[in-house]
């Protein structure tokens, strides 16, 4: 049903909206609030301690880490780019180990979303100029780090709470980071106080909240369209450079904007049939 669809599409918009600002690695906050809310929801079975390991470390810490460093190298479209091949990568998963061929209007919504984003971003001319062989490979492994963050969060959501998979898998992509980037350096390097409102803009607007809306997402839907409905992030990212920085928006990047939305609107029908 298109209802699923809404909280992925909501990562898309808020992801997008803060990648246009972004420059600095993000940091992960804790939403330990959230358990002195509701205490039951992160009580957890020991099976579960390294499944949440695994994701914290190789999901959230990986995905961040390596879409962050890259935007530094190529700059945000290109980085985009090549970490929404995920959905690419999920859906070949589904097909070859899971034995889930996909139905034609999921192929279809993947081409035509995929194509869009690559309109999108290959039309920036300065953005394919900044591609270099360390930055496309960092591109490269962000992208499988997303695809194989998409696969297992779904393979935890249907045992565990989104609350419970979000605070785990942020405590653990928070003390992961510590290890490179101590709290102590950081008070350290003596931030001017706009700074500091910049860091935790990004570590709400561009990962509390868009990874729990993710999740309850991801909770409802299969993987491959979670992961093709939140192709909507370089749309919002291109409007928000537009917006924010006074790029124009070509008729290419129109274009591909045009397929993206072609795209999503058809995972959602393709989810809505399938139900």
């Amino acid at each position: 049903m298109i209802k699923f669809c809404v909280p992925i599409a909501a990562i898309a918009l808020w992801v997008g909206g803060t990648a246009a600002q972004a420059d600095t690695p993000r940091t992960a906050p804790s939403p330990s609030g959230i358990g002195i809310q509701a205490p039951a929801l992160f009580r957890i079975a020991r099976a579960d301690l390294v499944p949440l390991l695994i994701l914290g470390v190789f999901g959230i810490a990986a995905v961040q880490g390596t879409y962050y460093t890259n935007v530094s190298l190529v700059g945000v479209g290109l980085a985009i780019l090549l970490q929404y091949l995920a959905p690419t990568l999920v859906v070949a998963w589904e097909a070859l180990v899971e034995r889930r061929r996909p139905r034609p209007i999921e192929t279809a919504a993947l081409l035509c979303a995929t194509a869009g984003v690559a309109l999108l971003v290959l039309a920036d001319h300065a953005a394919v100029a900044r591609a270099n062989p360390l930055g496309v490979g960092i591109g490269l492994a962000s992208a499988v780090f997303f695809a194989f963050y998409i696969l297992y969060a779904k393979r935890l959501l249907a045992r565990l709470s989104p609350w419970t998979v979000l605070f785990y898998g942020f405590l653990v992509a928070a003390l992961f980071w510590m290890i490179f980037e101590p709290p102590a350096r950081i008070a350290g390097a003596h931030y001017r106080a706009d700074l500091w409102g910049l860091f935790v803009v990004i570590a709400l607007a561009s990962a509390l909240v868009p990874f729990a809306l993710f999740y309850a997402g991801l909770a409802r839907l299969p993987a491959s369209r979670a992961g093709i409905v939140a192709l909507l992030e370089p749309i919002v990212a291109i409007g928000s450079a537009a917006l924010f920085l006074h790029e124009g928006l070509s008729a290419s990047q129109s274009l591909g904007a045009a397929l993206i939305l072609l795209g999503v609107g058809l995972a959602s029908r393709a989810h809505g049939g399938a139900g």
